[in-house]
């Protein structure tokens, strides 16, 4: 399936909403529908999973509270998927959409679409040009941009039922960090390439710290059209 639309996800909070507003007029530049998905927030991770639409999860109470609220959004929006039976595109509101996907994306597989940077122009995506393939990875750093069907949001949601929700979205099903402690998704894990997205690191709506500017494995595909 190819993705028709993505959802924006954001918060009631006025740097996400001006985020998410960028993010969206990326969107309309590269014709991809979109609309915004309003994110759990100001909670504590005990009220957030007792009222969750999938009851009966194992869940880390222990999560950081933004991080927790951040990870259930993300479950929701991929419900939505699985209701709507459809391919769609996952943007955190720092994300920018740069190129049109019109590559088919396979099930049971997280397709990230772009790394994250501060300075998000030195990126010479024009000349990259629109992705054309998708490159199996280990990890990466960040659940920003990603797309997958509705067939994967059904394995993802039956892995929550029968696993518990255990650790972050970032950590669990993109990061894997693979340390002795560390849990993971079932789910494989892969980039498009060029890349279509790219998130624009600013102020962080979860953390009271700068956000990391870690990327993990940057691909030689794309680091050629990246100005250090």
């Amino acid at each position: 399936m190819i993705p028709t639309k993505a959802y924006i996800l954001r918060i009631n909070n006025p740097v996400s909403i001006e985020y998410a507003e960028q993010c969206a007029e990326s969107c309309d530049r590269v014709g991809l529908a979109w609309e915004y998905f309003q994110g759990y927030q100001d909670i504590t991770p005990q009220e957030l999973w007792s009222n969750f639409p999938i009851p009966g999860i194992l869940v880390n109470f222990n999560m950081n509270s933004a991080a927790a609220c951040a990870t259930a959004s993300h479950f929701l929006i991929w419900k939505k998927i699985v209701e709507n039976q459809e391919c769609a595109v996952i943007l955190e509101h720092d994300s920018l959409m740069l190129h049109p996907i019109n590559i088919k994306i396979p099930d049971n597989l997280i397709v990230s679409l772009g790394y994250k940077f501060v300075d998000y122009k030195k990126y010479d995506y024009q000349s990259a040009g629109i992705p054309n393939k998708i490159v199996n990875i280990r990890r990466f750093s960040g659940a920003h941009a990603y797309t997958i069907t509705y067939k994967t949001a059904e394995i993802l949601l039956k892995e929550i039922k029968d696993q518990g929700v255990h650790r972050a979205i970032d950590n669990f099903y993109f990061m894997r960090i693979n340390q002795p402690e560390d849990t993971e998704s079932c789910v494989p894990l892969s980039i498009m390439m060029p890349t279509p997205a790219i998130c624009w690191i600013r102020q962080s709506t979860i953390w009271n710290f700068d956000p990391s500017t870690l990327n993990y494995d940057v691909l030689k595909d794309f680091r050629q059209y990246y100005q250090q």
